[in-house]
């Protein structure tokens, strides 16, 4: 798929890499809280998820945009672009969008 929005495209800098290279880094982190959500949802609370998730360190240099429980994940700001790395309960995966276009892995 043509990245022709890729906010550093000039640099050579692929996003459909750079995205890979992240889910890649916080791919099982994502996973784990997602299975244990799923074990624990009836007793735990939602705000502790949250918390733990945006404490991701890998996410640290991101503004994070929203956490969420559908799809259970992390969305990020990455220049015009929204990236949201989730968790099914067979994967880790990320979707990206920008304007009107997105992308999926």
């Amino acid at each position: 798929m043509s990245l022709q929005n890729d906010p550093k495209s000039s640099t050579g800098f692929s996003f459909q890499a750079f995205a890979n290279d992240l889910i890649g880094k916080v791919g099982n982190k994502i996973g784990y809280f997602h299975d244990r959500w799923q074990d624990e949802r009836l007793y735990e609370d939602w705000a502790d998820y949250e918390k733990a998730m945006r404490e991701i360190e890998e996410l640290q240099e991101f503004e994070i945009v929203k956490v969420s429980k559908r799809p259970f994940g992390v969305t990020i700001k990455y220049g015009d672009w929204l990236l949201t790395l989730y968790a099914t309960k067979r994967y880790v995966s990320w979707k990206a969008k920008i304007g009107s276009s997105q992308i999926k892995q």
